[in-house]
This record gives C-alpha cells, sequence and structure tokens, in this order.
C-alpha cells in the first residue's frame, strides 16, 4: 500500500525527497508566473492548490533572486484605498540563447522571458563537416555572450535538422547535414561553461510557437508544418511537446505517399519530402527550364515568381506538390485529431501551394474541418531560436522536462 502525504498543500509518496517537493513547488510557481502573469499571491495559490504560506515563501525567495516583480493595483474599492499585490516577472532577469543548425545557415538569438529577441546573429554554413560547423556555433553564440554582457544567461537550446535524441543531446542521423551520431551537447558544453539542450529544429518550432505566441497554453492537440527545403512537423500532445519512441516523431517529410516512387536521401521511395518539398520542386524546375547552374535559392525564387505570373509549368509544379503536401496532413489529422493546425515556411506563402491542400482537407475532414483552427505561423525563421529558447528555460529555469 502506498501512503500519500500532505506537505504545503502538495500531495506525493511517503519516501519521496522533500527536497523534491519543494522544486515541484518552484516549478508550479513559475509556470503559472510564466501563463497568467501579472497574478496576485491569491490567485497562484487558487490556481495552483499551493497553501498561502507556500506561495507567500516562494514570491519571497524568487523577489529576492530579483526574477520577479511586485507593484500594486487598485482593486476599485477606493473607500478602503486597498491594493491588490501584484507579482510579475522580469522579463530581462535571465536570458537564454536560441540557435537553429540549418543546412544552409546557423542563426542565433538572445531571448528574454517574454520571447522577445534581444540580439539575433547568422552566419553561412560552407562546409557541412561536424567539426567546422560547431566551432561556427560556438563563435557565433560566444559573440553573443559577449554583446549581452553581464546579463543573465542560464541555458543555451539548439534546433538541429534530423532525427536528435533530446535526451542524450545527440544527432543520430541527419540526411540533410550528412551528420551521424553528433555529440552535439557534449561538444559545446565542453567549450562554453553554460548548459544546453538539444532537440529536432521542427519540434521546437512547435514549441516557440505554441509556449510564446499561445501564451505557454495547454493545448490537447497542436501541429505544426514546416515546408521549405525539407518537410517536418512538430506535434504538442496536451501541452506537452511529443518525442516518441526514440526521438523519431514529427519525421513528417519521410512518410510514404507514392510507393515505389522517387528515391528519398532517408533511404525510401516516394517519401512526401520527394513530392512536396522544396527541394523537389526546384529539382523538378531545374530540369524543366535547365538551370543546372543556379542555387536553390535562386531557383526557388524564380519558379514562385513565374507560377504568379502564370507560366502554367510552374503553377503545375506548385500545384500538384501542393496537392501531396495536402494528402499527408489529411493522415495526420485522421491520426491526431487536432484541434489547431499551424503551417510554417515560406511554401506557404504561395496561394497557389496552399489551395489544393486546404481543398483536400475541406474534402476529407468535412465538418471535422470547421472545427480545427488552420493558420500560418506569423513567425518565419525566428521560429526555432524562440523554441530552442522556450526548451533552454523550461529545463533550466522552471526545471520542467516539457517532452514526451
Amino acid at each position: 500500500m502506498r501512503l500519500i502525504v500532505e506537505v504545503n498543500g502538495m500531495h506525493y509518496l511517503r519516501g519521496e525527497n522533500m527536497g523534491d517537493v519543494r522544486k515541484n513547488n518552484r516549478t508550479r510557481f513559475l509556470e503559472i508566473m510564466f501563463k497568467y502573469g501579472p497574478v496576485s499571491r491569491s490567485e497562484i495559490s487558487e490556481i495552483s492548490g499551493l497553501t498561502p504560506p507556500t506561495v507567500t515563501a516562494l514570491a519571497n525567495e524568487l523577489l529576492s533572486e530579483g526574477l520577479v516583480e511586485e507593484f500594486g493595483i487598485d482593486t476599485g474599492n477606493r473607500a478602503l484605498g486597498r491594493k491588490r499585490i501584484q507579482l510579475s516577472l522580469v522579463k530581462n532577469s535571465r536570458l537564454v540563447i536560441g540557435v537553429e543548425i540549418g543546412v544552409k545557415q546557423i542563426l542565433a538569438g538572445l531571448v528574454n522571458l517574454s520571447g522577445e529577441m534581444l540580439i539575433k546573429r547568422s552566419v553561412m554554413i560552407t562546409f557541412k563537416e561536424p567539426d567546422t560547423v560547431i566551432r561556427q556555433t560556438i563563435d557565433l553564440i560566444r559573440d553573443i555572450v559577449k554583446e549581452c554582457q553581464d546579463k543573465k544567461v542560464i541555458g543555451i537550446g539548439i534546433g538541429a535538422t534530423g532525427l536528435v535524441d533530446s535526451d542524450a543531446g545527440v544527432v543520430r542521423n541527419s540526411p540533410n547535414l550528412e551528420w551521424r551520431n553528433i555529440q552535439l551537447r557534449e561538444l559545446l558544453e565542453r567549450e562554453i561553461a553554460i548548459p544546453v539542450v538539444v532537440d529536432n529544429n521542427v519540434r521546437l518550432m512547435a514549441l516557440g510557437e505554441n509556449t510564446f505566441l499561445n501564451h505557454w497554453s495547454e493545448v490537447s492537440g497542436l501541429i505544426l508544418i514546416h515546408a521549405g527545403y525539407g518537410i517536418g512537423c512538430g506535434i504538442i500532445l496536451n501541452g506537452q511537446l511529443y518525442c516518441g519512441n526514440s526521438f523519431s516523431a514529427g519525421e513528417f517529410g519521410h512518410t510514404v505517399i507514392m510507393p515505389n516512387g522517387i528515391l528519398c536521401s532517408c533511404g525510401k521511395h516516394g517519401c512526401l519530402e520527394t513530392l512536396a518539398s522544396g527541394r523537389a520542386m526546384t529539382s523538378a524546375y531545374r530540369q524543366k527550364k535547365s538551370l543546372e547552374d543556379l542555387e536553390y535559392s535562386k531557383i526557388m525564387e524564380k519558379l514562385l515568381k513565374n507560377a504568379e505570373n502564370g507560366e502554367q509549368g510552374a503553377v503545375d509544379i506548385l500545384s500538384e506538390a501542393g496537392t501531396y503536401m495536402g494528402y499527408g496532413i489529411n493522415n495526420l489529422i485522421s491520426l491526431f485529431a487536432p484541434d489547431s493546425i499551424i503551417l510554417h515556411g515560406s511554401l506557404f506563402h504561395s496561394e497557389i501551394y496552399t489551395t489544393p491542400v486546404m481543398k483536400l482537407i475541406q474534402e476529407n475532414h468535412y465538418g471535422n474541418s470547421e472545427r480545427i483552427t488552420i493558420k500560418q505561423s506569423q513567425v518565419d525563421d525566428e521560429l526555432v531560436i524562440l523554441g530552442a529558447g522556450a526548451l533552454a528555460l523550461q529545463r533550466f529555469l522552471i526545471c520542467k522536462i516539457v517532452t514526451g
């Protein structure tokens, strides 16, 4: 039989370390500050279930650390002249650095507790060898740390493409970077005296969207779909970032849509990424227009511009790719029945690409589609940075494991 003991309004198993109870109380307190602040002590107690003495002790602790501040708001009872004291996070009291290691460039930013980007830096990737890219990443981080001077940087979040083991901090397999089993966290922490957490870039987009744009929502189901050079998705279930077995969830681009189709970089045939990604479309347009000498970004620019101007070959490529994307998203809706779908990436800015996506969703999920919020993300290339920053905040400040 297990004995349940109540301490300071919190229930825990007998034998559980009291330090863990205190840590859990602090985590809950900080979560409420991020989600609902400014908020009064009595409101924190009501929301959390923590007793007023526990809330008071935690508030005093965080005030002494400079993490929160208090101010009075008139309750409206002018006869008594009383003010309800509100607690609010001091948004620049703690900072995190978010980094995206992409295929073409490394982006990094300094993020505060409100999700504001205080500093942003980037560098192009010229060689994909891990040693070179990691050295560039370290230099970028050091530049930001130096620039923010005495401000408190408590952690670094890194988003990388491919299969990323967040627990071990290892990039297991990144076909686009041509990396396998790279001990990314260890290599970075060896050079930088700041704790590091690593995850997949598109999963972090979903986390950034849900944390800073959805205000730390505990939405039951959110799927962010990114379509650019490659394709991926991030999944939030019951407020948690879903990683799946072996951290392989979200490899949406490598779901097979056309058996016996084109060989994909992952080794399978007919993956969605070979049919609906920017890489697939630029490859088709390169062959069609004999553009062998142009790089990806230049071909994509021509493709989108010429399609908007009515060039039939360009329109056909975008429309067909959008149709395949629609089939893929329909499968996700059938599997997860999400509340919200967020579309992210340059391809979704093209109406020619997006129209068949929405048409297929409406045709295949008639009725249900009206209950699903489908919208484009309001953030472009900064979303991975924000998500990486959110992961660092939750891991190193709130001390909460946010993946499952």
